[in-house]
């Protein structure tokens, strides 16, 4: 019996990030947080959290959290 495990970092079989920054910026909009794909791109880059965005925003902890799981709702969707 054969074992196997597949890795795909994002890009090398399959192409996901575009998919992921719509669904998140889908999400975040839900809030009022806008954000284009450059900040998106310069804030993953940074190692930073689009979700700090809500926070900074002033928004409750339980908002973002269930806005983040409609986002992963989303995102399964896909």
């Amino acid at each position: 019996m054969k074992k196997y495990i597949l890795f795909d970092n994002d890009g090398v079989l399959v192409e996901t990030e575009h998919l992921y920054f719509s669904v998140t910026q889908r999400a975040l909009a839900e809030i009022g947080i806008e954000i284009e794909l450059d900040l998106y791109l310069k804030r993953m880059a940074e190692g930073l959290s689009s979700w700090d965005l809500a926070e900074e925003a002033g928004i409750d902890e339980a908002i973002i959290h269930a806005t983040r799981e409609r986002r992963n709702q989303y995102y399964s969707m896909c």
